[in-house]
């Protein structure tokens, strides 16, 4: 695959025109639901609720369509004060929960492909 996989917690999360609802295939994968675009091009994955789905999801995702890029997003940024309301967060790296290690680097050229598009967008924006 060289599309890109997104992680959702509930159907209705899933970008509108991400993958078309009278081409898209769903699988149910227990306790998962993925769907992919015509061509399985992008994939979404239905994680349900919470850090620990999210992760498995992802996990799932990444290990089944080893997907280009990786997009999760949650509603949760309050909890950093810093941050203004809307602020994108384009991740460059990816930490184990427990602080063990790390992820291989995001690829430079499509952080600064997120990067160009918000900003052209005029979208707040923070890479970490």
């Amino acid at each position: 695959m060289s599309g890109i996989g997104v992680v959702v917690a509930l159907p209705h999360e899933i970008p509108t025109g991400f993958v078309r609802f009278g081409t898209r295939q769903r699988m149910d994968t227990h306790p998962f639901t993925i769907y992919c675009s015509a061509a399985a091009q992008h994939v979404v994955v239905q994680a349900g609720v919470g850090r620990t789905r999210a992760a498995a999801g992802a996990r799932l995702l990444v290990r089944r369509f080893s997907p280009q890029g990786l997009v999760s997003f949650g509603f949760a940024g309050g909890l950093v004060p810093e941050l203004t309301r809307g602020t994108l967060i384009i991740g460059t790296e990816v930490v184990c929960e427990d602080g063990s290690g790390k992820w291989p680097m995001a690829s430079r050229d499509l952080v600064e492909q997120f990067s160009a598009a918000a900003d052209a967008e005029g979208l707040a924006m923070q890479q970490g």
